[in-house]
């Protein structure tokens, strides 16, 4: 076979190989919305990075999509609405609403005489203080807040990124976006596969662990956090400027940060239980909250303190019932020290 034959046939080949992997990206992109249904646009992160609930998927949200028994008029001017931000913690995961923080939080108001607050809860499952912040411009105004309450957790630094850069369509999310099915199954395979940062940076802009605060020195992780406190001091500008209240913001620990016993059926490999690098996020938050214009309070040493014991499910780090429970008397002490809540009524007594 002469030379032109020889790439004739390398032609061909490269043709039929380019056509293979473009019909499996057209079955992939056709086939994985139908197997998840009406589920899909919650699990799409990279073709609707705002995955927001919609009552079509969940049956015990308002036609915001937020997980309230009230719709958005409901919420009075003379009432006192405290708009809680956050993820699957501040949402409740594995729960019903009546268990969660902003349930729970409402309940100790009205233990404490204080029945005109009410707090209507934002989180949803995969938010992130970036995310928070559009949906707060979209629909934060029709609940009339007088205080806006974010609770940030380990998994933020990896999704405050990721989300940006899907919203932005920087670098591969460019393409990405054309290819949501294909593009999240890359990324899975290469998390659970390949685990290498220089594969997870073409892709995502982040490293390969979802929760690598955790997991590396500060020194390697601080732009990642950088990057969050400054979307949380953009939130507190939007709720000064725009909303005209005050703002806080509350970091959540995982378990395995603060305890041996918590969760003791959670095998991940994700995360190591009191590991040399596990409070690397807490000593950033150290550093960078007396520089704040607002408070910004790790609550840390709250779980390490709890006398309430579990706080967590067995297989899964959220929190339980219990530890909601608990969670929400940390946020409402520490609420009432900053006097960003209504003080109890002359009558009232607090509960835990």
């Amino acid at each position: 076979m002469n030379g032109k034959g020889v790439v004739r046939q390398l032609v061909f080949w490269l043709a039929l190989l380019l056509l293979m992997l473009l019909a499996t990206v057209l079955v992939i992109e056709v086939a994985t919305p139908r197997i998840f249904g009406k589920w899909w646009p919650s699990i799409n992160l990279v073709g609707n990075p705002d995955h927001r609930m919609t009552p079509a998927m969940y049956d015990d949200v308002n036609s915001d999509g937020i997980r309230s028994a009230l719709e958005p008029d409901a919420f009075r001017e003379e009432d006192f609405n405290v708009i809680v931000l956050g993820d699957s913690f501040v949402y409740g995961m594995l729960l019903g609403r009546q268990d969660t923080i902003p349930f729970r939080l409402e309940q100790l108001a009205h233990a404490a005489g204080r029945n005109d607050v009410r707090v209507v809860n934002f989180g949803w499952i995969s938010a992130s203080p970036y995310l928070s912040l559009r949906l707060l411009r979209d629909i934060g105004s029709r609940y009339k807040p007088d205080l806006v309450i974010e609770v940030i957790d380990m998994t933020d630094f990896w999704d405050d990124t990721f989300y940006r850069r899907a919203v932005e369509r920087r670098g591969f999310f460019a393409l990405a976006h054309y290819m949501p099915a294909t593009s999240l199954l890359l990324g899975k395979w290469g998390r659970e596969v390949i685990r290498s940062d220089a594969y997870s940076q073409t892709l995502w802009g982040v490293p390969w662990q979802r929760y690598f605060a955790m997991e590396r020195p500060l020194a390697d992780t601080r732009p990642y956090l950088d990057a969050v406190v400054g979307n949380l001091d953009a939130t507190h500008r939007y709720v000064r400027e725009q909303l005209g209240v005050p703002y806080a913001v509350f970091v959540m620990p995982r378990s395995v940060q603060y305890s041996e016993r918590e969760t003791p059926e959670d095998h991940s490999d994700e995360y190591s239980r009191l590991g040399p690098y596990s409070l690397e996020p807490f000593r950033y938050f150290a550093e960078v909250a007396p520089q704040r214009p607002y408070p910004l309070i790790p609550l840390l040493e709250d779980f390490r303190q709890s006398t309430v014991f579990p706080l967590t499910f067995e297989h899964d780090p959220h929190l339980s019932s219990a530890g909601n429970r608990e969670a929400a008397r940390m946020l409402w002490q520490h609420l009432q020290r900053q006097g960003l809540l209504p003080a109890p009524a002359a009558t009232g007594t607090t509960s835990r």
